[in-house]
Parts: C-alpha cells; sequence; structure tokens
C-alpha cells in the first residue's frame, strides 16, 4: 500500500493519498501487534526500513506541493495589493 501512496504523491492525487493512508492504518496496527512479533526481529526492522523511506520520499513531495501552493499564493497576494492600489490611486 506504501507504493500506491507514493504514487499518488507522485501524481498530487493528496485526496487519494489521504485516503489510502486512512486504509493503512488499521493495516499497520494489526501488523505490529499480530504478525511482526511472530517474526524474526531483523525482517521487520528491513520492512520499517522500507517504509520509512518510501514516506520519507511522500513528504518530500508533499513539502514540494506545499512550497508551490506557497508561491501560488504570495503571487495571488502580490496581484490583489496591485488591484487594490490601482482602484484606489484611479478613484482619486
Amino acid at each position: 500500500m506504501a507504493g500506491h501512496m507514493l504514487d499518488a504523491a507522485k501524481e498530487s492525487d493528496w485526496q487519494r493519498l489521504i485516503e489510502l493512508n486512512e486504509s493503512r492504518q488499521p493495516i499497520l496496527e494489526s501488523y505490529f501487534r499480530d504478525i511482526a512479533p511472530t517474526l524474526d526481529a531483523e525482517l521487520v526492522r528491513d520492512k520499517i526500513y522500507v517504509l520509512q523511506a518510501i514516506e520519507k520520499q511522500i513528504l518530500q513531495y508533499s513539502h514540494a506541493m506545499r512550497n508551490d501552493v506557497a508561491t501560488e499564493l504570495r503571487g495571488l497576494h502580490r496581484g490583489k495589493r496591485v488591484e487594490q492600489a490601482y482602484f484606489t490611486n484611479s478613484a482619486a
């Protein structure tokens, strides 16, 4: 499921990412409660490292999107101020 979450992040499909994450939570809880204790600790550790690496990539995509949105909002705000200044000056 982590791979699908990474694909959603790559595609900027944030709603799908949220849905996948919500579906994944009970699966992870069950895995670590019921299955992981029966497995070799090294195998579990390796699986955790893989999950962490994928989640790090997902975070990188989400941070990049957040930065893009922030830049876009700054541009919109700047445009709004220019528009207001224009209307203020043209009414005078």
